[in-house]
């Protein structure tokens, strides 16, 4: 089922439009949930999004991948001091709509459409507090297309495709640019730190010392086999968990990507869960089953923190 999306920019309109996504902290400055954050793991490739600012609506976007965790952009400079800096980023495709259109000349006819829960917009028809990604039904959304003639746009397939991939090698580059120039750190540590994020080096030797075979192929031949991080590289906390053995896994190259795209993950007890985003023909073409094809190994108590993190912020829901 298709959703669709309405997003109220902010500060950092200017950032996410010529960056491609949305971005947000996972909870609120207090620690509270939030469902206008939430709904970044919850919009899905192909859904469209209105992205309304400063009383217009400028640009028209779709979805083109998952949303993954990432820090909080640093072309925000100093914006937003007081948000959480690790977040949900949603890859979005933009375009500019041909004229802005002023939300004051919609919004008699929008507002009896809009949920009456997480509204972009209060009873005034100014932006509601703390409002950001919401869903808007079909019909509030075909309204709003209908009056503005972007819903040509929409049929015209205007939007470039933008995979998260880019995204996180943005960042692991940037990351990898900063351990290069950390002085804290002796040569031989920086080499290490890059190399792990490969999956070489020391990592693949600690995570060998723990792991022996591929948990979903049962693949045990050391060469075919990839070191990969449990909690992404770029998220680590310190060089200690991204040399940390706990912190990896041994698997066959697709179920390597499968894994890292939070296709896959584990129960403590080393069953794997596959997420409802794949289909079961997909598996199917890629040699795999939802029943594993390797017995189910439990996992230590150094490696349970490591899953747990992957369960909640990597994995697809």
């Amino acid at each position: 089922m298709v959703r669709y999306w309405w997003v109220n920019h902010s500060k950092t309109y200017r950032q996410e439009i010529d960056g491609g996504y949305i971005w947000s902290p996972k909870r609120e400055s207090n620690g509270t949930r939030s469902q206008f954050y939430d709904n970044l793991r919850i919009a899905a490739p192909g859904e469209p999004i209105i992205s309304y600012a400063k009383g217009n609506i400028i640009d028209i976007g779709r979805v083109s991948d998952f949303s993954f965790t990432a820090m909080k952009p640093t072309e925000f400079g100093g914006t937003g001091k007081n948000w959480n800096p690790e977040g949900w980023l949603l890859p979005v495709s933009w375009s500019r709509v041909a004229k802005p259109i002023r939300i004051d000349s919609l919004i008699l006819g929008l507002r009896p459409l809009l949920p009456e829960k997480y509204s972009p917009f209060d009873r005034t028809g100014r932006g509601a507090q703390k409002a950001y990604l919401t869903e808007i039904s079909k019909i509030a959304f075909d309204f709003v297309s209908s009056s503005s003639g972007f819903d040509k746009m929409l049929e015209n397939d205007f939007i470039n495709e933008t995979r998260s991939d880019e995204f996180v090698v943005k960042e692991e580059n940037k990351l990898e640019h900063d351990l290069e120039c950390d002085e804290s750190l002796s040569t031989t540590e920086r080499y290490q730190l890059i190399l792990a994020r490969k999956g070489q080096g020391i990592f693949r030797k600690n995570v060998a010392s723990i792991e022996s075979m591929c948990r979903i192929t049962a693949l045990k031949t050391p060469t075919l086999l990839i070191a990969s991080h449990i909690k992404p590289w770029r998220l680590c906390s310190n060089s200690l968990e991204r040399l940390d053995g706990n912190n990896g896994l041994l698997l066959a190259p697709h179920a390597d990507l499968l894994f890292d795209r939070g296709y896959i993950s584990f129960d403590n007890d080393g069953t794997p869960i596959f997420s409802g985003k794949i289909s079961e023909n997909d598996l199917m073409l890629l040699g795999l089953k939802r029943t594993p094809l390797a017995p189910p190994l439990a996992f230590s108590p150094k490696q349970i923190p490591y899953l747990d993190y992957h369960r909640s912020c990597v994995f697809l829901l």
